[in-house]
């Protein structure tokens, strides 16, 4: 049996403090009855969404990657180094669409 599972879950030291997202403090100040206004609003809200989505993929990716590099140099099973493999190859493709 390896070391790594013979740890036990933990609830991890710390926990980082919840921000309110700067997009849901955006609102919208136009007119109601200005529907294609309002349109336009919400799509600018949601590719600022995406944008963010984007940015957050490509530190997952490097952080994914640092730690296949350790799991390999640690000499961890190919089936466990499979699982970050898949996940690397998933955010990159979501991130090009």
């Amino acid at each position: 049996m390896n070391e790594y599972a013979q740890l036990a879950i933990t609830e991890p030291n710390y926990l980082p403090p919840l921000n309110k997202s700067k997009l849901s403090s955006v609102q919208y100040k136009g007119d109601l009855d200005d529907h294609k206004a309002y349109e336009q609003f919400q799509q600018e809200k949601r590719r600022a969404l995406e944008s963010s989505f984007v940015s957050a993929v490509h530190s997952k990716v490097a952080t994914l990657e640092n730690l296949l590099a350790k799991g390999r140099k640690q000499g961890m099973k190919q089936e466990q180094l499979q699982e970050a493999i898949d996940k690397i190859a998933l955010l990159k493709k979501h991130k090009s669409t």
